[in-house]
């Protein structure tokens, strides 16, 4: 609850930050968090209900692997594992608790679907939590682009801890110039905004939001601490609810920032840590700090490529020679984001960045001697879409190549096989 009395300054918040989004101490761990799309089956323009898929995560946890089930806004389903220091063992993990949910559904006659975006059904939320509506509230009031993010998106979010061979300011670094990268490498959400056909449509979704929230923590020559940098971000980003008596969030219009509120106050009050740490929980960057790095720019994957972004991923931050090889080859292109969303691997600059990058997570897959399946399914993907420069949204630009012509669509960029 916010506080009758000012009592919180700015350096309070810089000491926050430091003590509770940069002090992971471990090493060498990951964990990923699989966002699907939820179908019925044979019915792609239905709705799965709220009821039914409470229901569901209710009924299906705790998953062998111990991995944790959760539902977002609009009936997308998350899971999210256990942190593991072996790729093998995280990887195998998540296919234990996958095939484990998928035959679940089945039985309700549910179907996950990877995929970024949804273009068949309105982005209707249906899930009734407080926060969820207090969200809708706020990005209502920027335009479209929140409730299409709420309830019409998934991902796949790749959490790493801070700490590696690099050192943490050049792991910030090696994640906000590689993130363009596997952007555009793992685009799977092909889809028209306005008058632009986008290869990840998702992350451009996301970049035309409260860009105060929505936008990359980005300090073009890494000059700040990243705990300083993230602190500069988060207090001038807009307060998306305040806590009432009631404990639930209430919406109190856009118009000012986490810096306002402590500076001028607000007619419930002051806010309090409490307060900060809620308001981190609705910061929606590429990369968010959380005590570990989650990197939040792949779209979801159908089986098995989600496997091959968990892999590519995670070697090329945690395998000492392929991090500082990539961090070379990666570092002037950490402000492609739009590039990554509109063109993937049809933007030249990111193009050659991904056919190096993939060489450095190959080398060290081998080097790693991880399971051989695993390192066929990446040169498989390899062979397939990035050595031709295509994506998986690819076939969605070939087959309508024409049609956006006639359209009156921009036909962004696209390389073809």
């Amino acid at each position: 609850m916010p506080s009758a009395s000012e009592s919180l300054s700015i350096e309070d918040i810089y000491n926050f930050v430091d003590n509770n989004c940069f002090s992971g101490g471990s090493r060498g761990k990951v964990g990923v968090e699989l966002e699907w799309l939820t179908f019925v089956l044979g019915n792609l323009n239905e709705k799965v209900s709220f009821d039914l898929l409470t229901k569901i995560v209710n009924s299906t946890q705790p998953l062998l692997a111990g991995s944790k089930l959760s539902l977002e806004p609009g009936g997308q389903l998350e899971l999210s594992t256990c942190t593991y220091s072996n790729l093998f063992a995280l990887l195998e993990s998540v296919k234990s608790d996958y095939s484990i949910l998928k035959e679940k559904l089945y039985d309700f006659n549910i179907d996950l679907v990877g995929i970024g975006l949804d273009t068949k059904r309105p982005y209707e939320r249906i899930v009734p939590w407080s926060r969820y509506v207090t969200m809708e509230s706020f990005f209502d009031s920027f335009g479209s682009e929140g409730r299409t993010m709420m309830c019409g998106t998934a991902s796949i979010q790749i959490n790493i801890d801070l700490q590696g061979s690099l050192g943490m300011e050049q792991r910030w670094q090696l994640a906000h110039c590689l993130g363009p990268v596997l952007a555009a490498c793992f685009a799977n959400s092909p889809a028209k905004i306005g008058t632009e056909i986008f290869h990840s449509a998702r992350l451009a979704n996301w970049a035309k939001m409260d860009h105060s929230r929505t936008s990359p923590v980005f300090d073009s020559q890494y000059l700040k601490p990243p705990s300083r940098s993230w602190a500069e971000y988060a207090l001038n980003a807009k307060v998306m609810g305040i806590k009432e008596k009631n404990g639930n969030y209430g919406y109190f219009g856009n118009s000012f920032s986490f810096r306002d509120w402590i500076l001028q106050g607000h007619q419930l009050g002051y806010p309090t840590l409490e307060d900060f740490a809620y308001h981190l929980t609705t910061l929606f960057p590429p990369i968010r700090p959380k005590g570990w790095l989650e990197l939040r720019m792949i779209d979801s994957l159908p089986d098995p490529w989600w496997e091959v972004a968990i892999a590519i991923t995670t070697v090329l931050f945690e395998d000492p020679i392929a991090s500082k090889k990539a961090l070379e080859a990666t570092s002037h292109i950490g402000k492609r984001w739009n590039q990554a969303a509109q063109l993937g691997l049809g933007d030249e600059v990111l193009f050659q960045a991904a056919q190096k990058c993939w060489g450095f997570a190959m080398d060290a897959l081998y080097r790693q001697s991880l399971d051989v399946s695993v390192i066929n399914l990446c040169e498989k993907f390899f062979d397939r879409y990035i050595s031709k420069g295509l994506t998986l949204s690819s076939n969605f630009f070939n087959s309508r190549l024409m049609e956006g012509s006639e359209n009156g669509a921009k036909t962004n960029n696209c390389k073809s096989a």
